[in-house]
C-alpha cells in the first residue's frame, strides 16, 4: 500500500507511535498505527456511507454516542 500523506499528518502518527514508545516500551511502526485506524473507523461506520461526509457523520455520530460496542 503507498499512502501519501502531509508533513501534519505524519508528526501526529509519528507523536501516536513515540506515545506508545514511551509509556509502553514499544516501537509500533506508522502502518500498524494506519491498519488500526482503519479498522476502529470500519466498526464506527457499522451503517455503511455513501461519501466522505457521510462517512465523518456516522464516526462523529457513534464517538458522541461514546462508541457503543467497538
Amino acid at each position: 500500500m503507498v499512502t501519501f500523506l502531509e508533513r501534519e499528518e505524519l508528526d501526529f502518527l509519528d507523536g501516536i507511535g513515540k506515545d506508545i514508545l514511551f509509556s509502553q516500551g514499544v516501537k509500533v511502526p506508522r502502518s500498524t498505527i494506519l491498519k488500526h485506524i482503519v479498522d476502529l473507523c470500519q466498526k464506527l461506520n457499522e451503517q455503511g456511507a455513501a461519501s466522505h461526509e457521510e462517512l465523518i457523520a456516522n464516526i462523529v455520530g457513534r464517538v458522541e454516542e461514546g462508541g457503543k460496542d467497538v
